[in-house]
């Protein structure tokens, strides 16, 4: 990934990056090559790399973390990327009427939906309505592993999980990354 200011700076790093690949015997493909302009100013930007004109896109995945112009998470995706794994774990129980215990099913949500709900949230521009969003989930969620109405109160269900809220999660997920900075 190539952060620049403007696109001289992006220009002159890709000029570094193709000496250095061709010192270090490196081939990058530049047709794999892709722009996303965060908070763009003008709308027509020139780079090449190996004298290729480089695309520029709406939405890049990078590490798995697709990132928008904007830099907001998609937070339906990742709700729908949650959802898929924890139906994948309803086999080993995690469902509220005869499956495993309460505390058991939320284990499991914690080391495995969890990580992957929040994953690379600390490097995207997330709002409360988004972690809004993704607490109301999880509230959903942790009704039906109770088997309770969804009705409840919703200190009660973090009360009886022991479980923390999304919000503190996510600042605690991003205390983590900027002290390791």
């Amino acid at each position: 990934m190539l952060c620049a200011g403007s696109e001289h700076d992006a220009s002159t790093q890709l000029r570094i990056i193709e000496n250095c690949t061709k010192n270090d015997r490196v081939k990058i493909n530049s047709k794999k090559t892709e722009i996303l302009m965060i908070n763009k100013k003008n709308k027509d930007i020139n780079l090449q790399l190996f004298n290729e004109k480089i695309d520029e896109k709406q939405n890049i995945k990078h590490l798995g973390i697709e990132r928008q112009e904007k830099n907001n998470p998609n937070v339906e995706n990742r709700i729908s990327v949650a959802r898929a794994t924890m139906y994948s774990l309803l086999g080993a129980g995690l469902h509220g009427i005869n499956g495993i215990n309460p505390l058991l099913s939320y284990k499991l949500w914690r080391t495995y939906v969890i990580p992957r709900m929040l994953y690379g949230i600390e490097i995207l521009n997330i709002t409360k309505t988004d972690i809004q969003k993704l607490e109301a989930f999880q509230k959903k969620t942790f009704k039906q592993i109770l088997s309770l109405p969804q009705r409840t109160a919703d200190a009660a269900i973090y009360i009886l999980l022991g479980a923390e809220s999304i919000e503190q999660l996510a600042s605690s997920t991003i205390r983590q990354t900027t002290s390791k900075c």
